[in-house]
């Protein structure tokens, strides 16, 4: 579009303020120019002028105002409607408004990022279309140009942006939530009550007392804000997408109930990282099963003491509780974690091992025994090789 002078308004010097300005003084200047060609007129003409215009001499004037009125109108609609309220290609045009949040801090922020240039301009729209309070909380995407109007009417009526939100594999649905909260601004009290009623896991019939195991880990896109119900069903109906009928065939053919493949592949979750360990230590439960031997998993004491443990001392092996796995022969009473896919093929896939024991090496994986005698050779490299490291 061009504008006075055969300028590109995007490129006119001064910007949009010195151009509404010069609008103006255009205007008045032309009307002044007028009104001096006319004094030097001859007599004569200048009585035919007057006679013209003594009737009309109001509609002249109001003729000039209306057209001085619509220049400023354009400019300010230009300024307000068309022309992007900050830089072209801003490097980050994503922002989180939280709850309860103002305009004033929302259109600063805006400021800080690029997206707009003056925020008392966009405080001012925001209150005369809405109000102060009125910015609805959730991600914004300002990655293509917006006018100030534009992005009035996307604050005061919410959202155009889901939140990508990531669960990584061994979480519990408690620390799921602590996640819930930082990223949609969800009560995490409110996410731990979804998991722990009976709606949802009467819906999916689930063998459990909580949602435990069932709460997939991935990565989910969920607006800001969003009923933690919402949340919790898609996670658990993508457990069951995962969880499909071949792995069901599988457990089935293994003798195994879903819930036991879960609670051990909870258990191979948090005892190894390494894709390469994970059906070799399945196979190490899966033998100490078939033998009647207690697991003796050391997470699933950290989970009874309540994750407030990351080293356990010979004391915490006696804690009481149904989920440690030193005193308490066979599986858990439920899953200590949320399993990943890997983990879940591992507990239907394990390893054809002979082993029944292993150690943490040190390095981040560990060593795999048959005997008792082999295990504790192995312990006494592992604590050689620290006594090395500290030296």
């Amino acid at each position: 579009m061009m504008s006075l002078f055969g300028r590109s308004i995007s490129n006119y010097p001064g910007g949009k303020i010195r151009l509404l300005i010069d609008l103006i003084i255009y205007i008045i200047s032309t009307i002044f120019i007028l009104g001096c060609g006319i004094v030097r007129m001859p007599f004569g003409i200048l009585v035919r002028i007057y006679n013209f215009f003594r009737v009309r001499h109001y509609r002249f004037i109001t003729l000039s105002a209306l057209i001085l009125l619509l220049v400023i109108v354009f400019a300010v609609y230009y300024y307000i409607d068309i022309k992007p309220a900050g830089e072209s290609n801003p490097p980050d045009t994503k922002i989180i408004v939280r709850r309860g949040e103002t305009a004033i801090s929302v259109a600063y922020h805006l400021k800080q990022k690029g997206i707009i240039d003056s925020p008392p301009i966009l405080i001012r729209l925001i209150t005369i279309i809405g109000s102060a309070k009125g910015v609805k909380a959730g991600q914004y995407d300002f990655s293509k140009a917006h006018s100030y109007y534009a992005i009035t009417k996307l604050l005061l009526r919410g959202s155009n942006s889901p939140i990508k939100i990531t669960f990584p594999e061994g979480l519990t649905y408690k620390r799921m939530g602590g996640i819930v909260r930082d990223k949609l601004g969800i009560d995490s009290l409110a996410f731990v009550k979804e998991c722990e009623g009976r709606a949802i896991i009467d819906a999916f019939n689930i063998d459990a007392d909580n949602l435990e195991g069932y709460l997939f880990p991935d990565t989910y896109y969920f607006y800001y804000g969003v009923n933690p119900k919402s949340i919790v069903e898609s996670m658990v109906r993508h457990f069951f997408e995962v969880f499909d009928d071949s792995m069901r065939a599988v457990a089935d053919s293994t003798g195994l109930t879903i819930k036991q493949v879960v609670i051990l592949a909870s258990l191979i979750e948090k005892e190894t990282g390494l894709p390469s360990e994970r059906r070799i230590i399945s196979a190490v439960f899966h033998n100490r099963l078939k033998i009647g031997m207690p697991l003796q998993s050391d997470p699933t004491v950290i989970y009874a003491l309540g994750e407030t443990k990351e080293a356990l001392l010979v004391k915490d092996l006696k804690v009481n509780s149904p989920y440690n796995t030193y005193i308490h022969y066979g599986l858990p009473p439920g899953p200590i974690c949320n399993p990943g896919k890997a983990s879940l093929e591992a507990a239907l896939n394990p390893a054809q091992v002979p082993y029944l024991y292993f150690v943490a090496s040190g390095d981040g994986g560990h060593l795999f025994a048959t005997t008792n005698r082999q295990h504790n050779n192995n312990r006494i490299k592992v604590k050689r090789k620290a006594k090395l490291r500290r030296y």
